[in-house]
């Protein structure tokens, strides 16, 4: 049965359906131009131009890369028709084509990473230079362990940090997924890590270490010395923490700073700390 021009218009605006073809690689005027083809069958360039609402100047192009793709046939007559493809096929096409892209993609990703690593530490060379810093706030426990501490999976050579009882009872209820990547990080690329527990309960230690996997790299020592908690990374950049001194179990707000020489300062008074603590046993 002929569809009306209602029916059909109502095809060609189907907004998921737009989007899901423009997820397969058409832009908007292709994803038009294609629904409309589907809907009327055989057309010319004025039909499917007025169905479709795609301008003139752009079917011609459209139409030769649904050629291109496998999409429709085209019947060289004057004026040229165009027919659509079973539709089980088309999606076919656009998706193999999607997967070509993709693929292209994914080849060319490490010199694109390689460019964008070369212009990104140009920046971080000036940035030491200048030693300004810079520094995100974050509020809460939960905004620390999960935007901030997910840093530490970031090193490239090192990390060192210092946990207290605060901490530990924080990543009891957000850490679980930020410890994997952390852990992940370590073993993957070799990255150094010491960390402190100031902390006397020993339980709490073991129940924060539960579940993951031993590494060479990650030496670990407790004490009761209790320190404000911080970490620092590769040398560059550093966590603080702030927290509430009546409520033990109250992160008032995290800084992620971005400066060597900030980053530098708490490394070497780290160096202290370390040599007073003593290994879990």
């Amino acid at each position: 049965m002929e569809q009306t021009k209602d029916q059909l218009n109502s095809n060609n605006n189907n907004p998921k359906l737009l989007a899901s073809l423009q997820n397969l690689g058409l832009t908007e005027y292709e994803s038009k131009a294609y629904l409309a083809l589907l809907s009327l069958g055989i057309c010319n360039a004025r039909e499917l131009c007025a169905q479709s609402g795609v301008p003139s100047s752009k079917i011609y192009t459209i139409v030769e890369k649904f050629e291109l793709l496998g999409l429709i046939e085209v019947q060289q007559s004057k004026p040229a028709k165009f027919k659509a493809l079973e539709p089980s096929l088309g999606v076919d096409r656009l998706v193999k084509n999607k997967e070509r892209e993709i693929l292209s993609i994914r080849n060319s990703l490490p010199l694109i990473e390689s460019e964008l690593e070369s212009i990104f530490s140009k920046q971080i060379e000036k940035m030491g230079r200048d030693d300004e810093p810079f520094f995100n706030l974050q509020f809460g426990m939960k905004n620390h362990i999960q935007k901030h501490l997910r840093y530490l999976a970031d090193a490239r050579v090192e990390t060192i940090s210092y946990f207290e009882t605060t901490c530990l009872l924080g990543a009891k209820v957000y850490g679980h997924s930020v410890k994997r990547e952390i852990i992940n990080n370590i073993q993957l690329n070799n990255i150094s890590s010491k960390v402190i527990f100031g902390t006397e309960n020993k339980e709490l230690v073991q129940g924060f270490l539960k579940g993951l996997p031993n590494s060479a790299n990650i030496e670990l020592k407790i004490t009761k010395q209790i320190h404000a908690p911080f970490h620092v990374i590769d040398k560059e950049t550093a966590i603080v923490v702030v927290d509430n001194p009546l409520f033990q179990e109250g992160r008032i707000a995290s800084i992620h700073v971005v400066g060597r020489s900030i980053a530098n300062e708490l490394h070497e008074g780290y160096r202290s700390l370390w040599d007073s603590a003593k290994g879990l046993a």
